[in-house]
């Protein structure tokens, strides 16, 4: 089934040039979702590596050390494929171009998130509630990166499905469409908010990383409305806004890793702790020596 997932993933994200309608189905929202909120078209080029981990995962999860992790067998079970089914669905309907198909495309991307999100949190049931000794770093980076990363992803996806719904209803009214921006701006930054502060005893550092990619792209290359006058200043302040929602977002998560401890050098901690652990026998070795008695030696 993962495999399956994976080939219906990579379809959906490559391009198979313009004799195929089917495939890159989610670069389609920068034209529908033109919004002050939805960036460029080259930030989508994570699609190319989300497809690259969720390829590592497909060949990691058939090597015998993982095929029997919990984290696959009761973690991902039928979830990564049902979410890329969702997906092609999502591909085939967002491609009518009607206000219909646009409320239908927000409730797939509901299902999809909704997907990935039971992935995640199958996952972290195995390894949080002690139904695994402990997990490795090859097993987060190999079973479990691939979906936190398009989980993150597909919470911004969604959200410029929402613009494209949005815009359906006041397209032309310039300033709705201002407005509909700056607030999923800020729903940008109150979910990056979220997942760092007030996540439990764990942080998400892979959303806000993700939101810091997206909005950067907006700062750079927003894919609003053209405006003048007011309009404009709006724009730009929306810009300046994403730029510093990007540093944020991206320095909180750098600063809570390094204070969590998950930014040290492990071969560094090894030798300290090796050194140190050699001084206090040297310590105790010269200690007992002096409360020898010297008829003894």
């Amino acid at each position: 089934m993962n495999i399956g997932g994976f080939v219906l993933s990579l379809l959906l994200n490559i391009d198979l040039g313009p004799q195929w309608e089917f495939g890159g189905g989610v670069r389609e929202l920068p034209r529908r979702g033109e919004s002050i909120s939805t960036p460029g078209e080259p930030i989508f080029i994570i699609c190319n590596f989300i497809v690259m981990f969720q390829g590592i995962f497909a060949v990691a999860q058939c090597m015998p050390q993982y095929s029997a992790s919990p984290m696959i067998q009761e973690g991902v079970r039928h979830w990564f494929l049902t979410s890329q089914g969702m997906l092609a669905l999502w591909t085939v309907i967002f491609d009518y171009d009607s206000l219909i198909a646009t409320i239908l495309s927000v409730a797939i991307m509901f299902g999809v998130l909704f997907s990935l999100a039971k992935v995640l949190t199958s996952q972290a049931e195995k390894t949080e509630l002690s139904e695994m000794e402990s997990q490795t770093a090859e097993e987060y980076w190999l079973l479990r990166f691939p979906f936190s990363v398009h989980f993150a992803w597909t919470i911004t996806l969604l959200v410029m499905n929402v613009n494209a719904l949005l815009n359906e209803f006041i397209e032309d009214i310039v300033w709705l469409e201002l407005l509909v921006g700056i607030i999923s701006i800020a729903v940008y930054g109150v979910i990056a908010g979220k997942m760092l502060f007030a996540n439990g005893e764990n942080p998400n550092y892979v959303v806000p990383f993700v939101i810091a990619w997206v909005t950067a792209g907006i700062a750079y290359d927003m894919n609003g409305p053209q405006v003048e006058d007011f309009g404009a200043v709006i724009s730009f302040i929306a810009r300046a806004a994403c730029f510093v929602l990007s540093l944020g977002c991206a320095g909180s998560s750098l600063y809570l890793l390094k204070k969590n401890g998950h930014l040290t050098m492990p071969a560094k901690q090894a030798e300290d702790s090796e050194i140190e652990a050699t001084g206090e026998t040297a310590y105790a070795g010269s200690k007992m020596d002096s409360d020898t008695p010297a008829s003894v030696v």
